[in-house]
């Protein structure tokens, strides 16, 4: 079984030392957070456990293995490549945050924001310029800040600003900003990254939800969202309330706007078996 693995820096997990390309084996009794190695089946859930900085491996599994719903256990593993650059971007990013506002912030320096034009301070406040949005920051926590976006009319909306790299997103909450922060990413992403991103997050027979396929295929495709909506409805699936498998969703798509694509992903897995 194909999984993803985070290692600290020194590719040591709870001070087991891990190298790429080597097989490890235990005789005892596995057990999820007892014994055992410990790997997730999704690329995003290890930094549900890490933090970001976190280097992020592709691992094989095998022998006995125990599964649950975010992380598995075996009682044999192989490391077999680290992951990096955008694939490791999009793990992070594509990892749920929930849509509060209740993130612990404290002050900080180096968001990388600047000045431009219009007003530079409102209220004692100084106004950013952050992608072309006066934007308020008022706490900043490494590559994300709270703060306000300055309207036309002077008003002030509250928001979240993510950034990675020389991208910037704003969102209402957390969670939108971190999904506009994700599409900007996949907007420059040669297509093979973007369906390999797809196939990290989309394990073959599984049912995910009709609205992450409704995503997805914006980011796999460019599909513009009235179109996508159109699409759903003409085959009454508007509620996006539905759940499907990924063999469903190439059916349901492969000869739709973006079809040429949609039948690559499925040549890709195809490739994988």
């Amino acid at each position: 079984m194909r999984g993803y693995k985070a290692f600290n820096q020194d590719m040591t997990c709870l001070w087991f030392q891990y190298e790429v390309g080597k097989t490890y084996r235990t005789d005892k009794m596995i057990g999820l957070c007892e014994n055992g190695f410990h790997f997730c089946k999704r690329i995003s859930e290890p930094f549900g456990y890490y933090d970001k900085d976190a280097r992020l491996f592709e691992v094989e599994a095998g022998g006995q293995i125990i599964e649950s719903s975010d992380k598995c256990v075996c009682s044999e593993i192989k490391v077999l490549r680290e992951i990096t650059g955008r694939r490791k971007t999009l793990a992070i990013y594509g990892y749920g945050y929930g849509d509060g506002d209740g993130y612990g912030y404290g002050d900080g320096d180096g968001y990388g924001y600047g000045y431009g034009y219009g007003i530079k301070i409102i209220n004692g406040e100084t106004v950013y310029l952050v992608d072309g949005v006066q934007t308020l920051l008022r706490r900043v926590r490494g590559e994300i800040a709270k703060g306000a976006i300055l309207k036309g009319d002077l008003s002030l909306e509250a928001c979240f600003v993510v950034k990675q790299g020389n991208q910037f997103a704003h969102g209402k909450t957390l969670a939108k900003a971190m999904e506009a922060l994700r599409d900007k990413l996949f907007e420059d992403m040669p297509e093979e990254d973007r369906i390999q991103a797809f196939i990290d997050e989309h394990t073959w027979g599984v049912e995910y939800p009709d609205s992450d396929f409704f995503d997805w295929h914006h980011r796999l495709t460019g599909s513009c969202e009235m179109g996508r909506r159109q699409f759903a409805a003409e085959r009454g699936l508007e509620a996006l309330d539905g759940i499907r498998t990924v063999e469903s969703f190439i059916e349901l798509t492969r000869n739709a706007y973006g079809g040429d694509v949609i039948r690559r992903l499925a040549d890709a897995y195809a490739a994988k078996t």
